[in-house]
């Protein structure tokens, strides 16, 4: 009985490392690149821009709205007949 309370503690810490290393994941910030770290399957919150982040799949993504679309702006110049 006591060499099972004496080992107990070895199996959690050594079973604790294997989860935690198949869960752990980190990556960057999609908005701003600042590097992040959370675990699988949750929400969290970057240190850098405070941008809401989810981590689905080993992959750290934006949160959004269900419904919510991404767009990328794109800066196009015009010139207004006014302006020659």
């Amino acid at each position: 009985m006591l060499g099972l309370l004496s080992i107990t503690p070895v199996i959690l810490f050594f079973g604790f490392r294997w989860w935690l290393q198949g869960n752990l994941v980190g990556g960057c910030c999609p908005v701003c690149g600042n590097e992040v770290t959370g675990l699988n399957n949750t929400q969290l919150q970057c240190n850098s821009c405070g941008e809401k982040l989810l981590i689905r799949e080993k992959q750290i993504q934006r949160f959004s709205a269900e419904g919510t679309i991404d767009v990328e702006v794109t800066e196009v110049s015009y010139n207004s007949p006014e302006d020659s």
